[in-house]
């Protein structure tokens, strides 16, 4: 009996030893790490409430199902030389006409995939032409007697109110044996013409390819 007492002293002691340590290398790493209350309340504009990070999280995702107005919906890249569209994710020129009238659908698909933008040291290929679909996102209607217009406030330059822009959007049942669909903003009017006749290019930048629309 007196040898299993002194065993179970024992290994009290042994115990109540390891935690004395353990005790003091805690303490000391608290030593280390000095004062933990910050030493001054946060700056201005560091502090976001829950509902101001969703909407900059919803910002930076792109959401054809939403409203957003020209500030938030539009903001200005590559240089100043595009502009990119929140609400549809696609980059776009941020000046399409320049006085550039072309011949006919192939020179505007050329002109699209020549196109570099940015600044000179570090421009930007990759363009195409749009589709109507994406061309036409651009607008804002209002009713549906007026044609549909870019939205107040936008950063574009140099719109031409005709001739027509061309799409890559294909017309299969047009009387022509190739027709693209084509729009212009001066009256909103679209036109299924042929590959020739006059027209601009609003070149466009994105992930698709025009056999994805």
């Amino acid at each position: 009996m007196s040898r299993r007492l002194n065993v179970w002293m024992r290994n009290r002691f042994t115990l109540a030893c390891c935690c004395s340590l353990l005790g003091t290398a805690i303490a000391a790493q608290f030593a280390e790490a000095g004062d933990l209350e910050p030493s001054a309340p946060p700056s201005a504009g560091t502090m976001k409430t829950l509902d101001e990070l969703h909407d900059r999280i919803d910002l930076s995702v792109p959401s054809w199902s939403r409203l957003l107005s020209a500030s938030d919906r539009f903001e200005i890249v590559l240089g100043e030389a595009a502009v990119l569209d929140r609400e549809t994710g696609l980059v776009w020129e941020r000046n399409p006409s320049s006085g550039v009238v072309l011949g006919n659908w192939a020179d505007a698909e050329e002109r699209c995939m020549r196109l570099r933008l940015g600044p000179i040291e570090n421009q930007r290929l990759g363009w195409r032409l749009p589709t109507i679909a994406e061309l036409t996102s651009l607008l804002v209607g209002t009713d549906s007697a007026a044609p549909a217009s870019l939205p107040a406030g936008h950063p574009f330059a140099d719109i031409a109110t005709s001739p027509y822009y061309w799409t890559a959007s294909y017309q299969p049942y047009s009387l022509e044996p190739a027709s693209f669909w084509s729009y212009r903003f001066g009256d909103g009017d679209f036109s299924n013409r042929g590959t020739s006749g006059d027209g601009r290019a609003w070149c466009v930048r994105s992930g698709a390819t025009i056999a994805d629309h």
